[in-house]
């Protein structure tokens, strides 16, 4: 549940390349249609937004120590077993790590000041493991950077199993009045950015690595999470399924919940809540256009997936992905489709 320039490399590409196909400035043109802050925050404070895809679906959170800790799991936390005091958990308080441990520990049955108490830093300092923390709590990239390029780190344990990622590309609501063909265009517009990317794999990362932010990245670390995340998934990926015994809006209720109950939330936001801010019309025409069928259910997602609660989840997204996924198979196209000068049809 992130603003559309937060958490993952698909903000980026959206603009990125939304401004390379449409020839416009986006800090100056469309920056200002976009809401800053994230989904839940937003429906938790009442602000009327409407949720127009889904991006980086499942991406990868993860629990980090020290290298020389003597941690093995997290249901090392329980009971002070290991450590033999609360352990110092490092997250970033009302963002998705926070969201993910509060999954976990609920499933483990780990207690806050029992069990653990928590420290909020930004995730750039999480990743370099300061002095005090005992675990972090962590999304890729910055995960693997903490483990493999920085060296503060190792892997204690993924928290895909208790939660699963959705973040949001999303505008004000007073945009869908007023003009919906703007609204229209807007999710035109991250789908054409996700087809140009794919289309110009090259192209895409050296306008990536252009960029003042990443300048200094480690780019091999940056290209295998763009393949990961961006690159490889299917581009239907992103439809904002709304169904409410589905997976999205059950999902978020879930994490919602709790979100409210550890005072990380103003108010609980329920299932119907997530199920009012989706708006499936506007990709749904998108998909109408390309030829495309929506998706019976998240592609990401394994087929013997267990339903929203049956934890542990089985793996998914990126842990399921060894190369490109294959796309269009059969039954994902209603009428022809061009793509990169082949045609595919149903």
């Amino acid at each position: 549940m992130a603003s559309p320039i937060a958490h993952s490399f698909a903000g980026f590409w959206t603009f990125l390349a939304f401004a390379k196909q449409l020839q416009v400035r986006l800090s100056a043109q469309w920056r200002q249609y976009l809401v800053r802050l994230g989904v839940l925050v937003l429906l938790a404070n009442n602000v009327p937004t409407p949720a127009l895809a889904t991006y980086t679906p499942g991406i990868t959170h993860e629990a980090l120590v020290p290298l020389d800790s003597p941690l093995k799991s997290l249901m090392d936390l329980k009971d002070q077993k290991v450590l033999k005091r609360p352990a110092v958990v490092g997250t970033t308080t009302g963002s998705t790590n926070h969201f993910g441990f509060i999954a976990a520990s609920h499933h483990l049955g780990l207690k806050e000041n029992q069990d653990f108490t928590l420290r909020s830093l930004p995730p750039g300092e999480l990743a370099t493991m300061p002095k005090g923390l005992d675990v972090t709590t962590i999304w890729e990239p910055h995960a693997s950077n903490s483990v493999e390029v920085l060296k503060t780190s190792r892997r204690l344990e993924s928290l895909n199993p208790y939660y699963l990622y959705s973040g949001y590309y999303y505008t004000r609501r007073e945009i869908e009045e007023n003009a919906p063909d703007v609204v229209q265009a807007l999710t035109d517009g991250f789908i054409e950015a996700i087809l140009w990317g794919k289309a110009n794999t090259e192209k895409a990362m050296s306008e990536l690595f252009a960029l003042p932010p990443y300048a200094s990245v480690n780019k091999p670390l940056i290209k295998r999470m763009s393949d990961l995340y961006f690159f490889w998934p299917k581009p239907t990926v992103y439809y904002p399924f709304d169904d409410a015994n589905g997976v999205w809006p059950k999902e978020e209720g879930r994490i919602s919940k709790w979100a409210h109950e550890t005072g990380a939330a103003k108010r609980e936001v329920t299932v119907a809540n997530w199920q009012d801010v989706r708006r499936t019309s506007y990709m749904k025409a998108t998909f109408d256009r390309l030829g495309w069928n929506v998706p019976e259910r998240p592609p990401f997602l394994p087929k013997d997936w267990g339903g929203v609660g049956n934890l542990p989840y089985k793996p998914y997204a990126a842990d399921l992905l060894k190369g490109p996924s294959l796309f269009p198979e059969p039954g994902e196209l209603k009428k022809p489709w061009t793509f990169m000068g082949k045609t595919y049809r149903p």
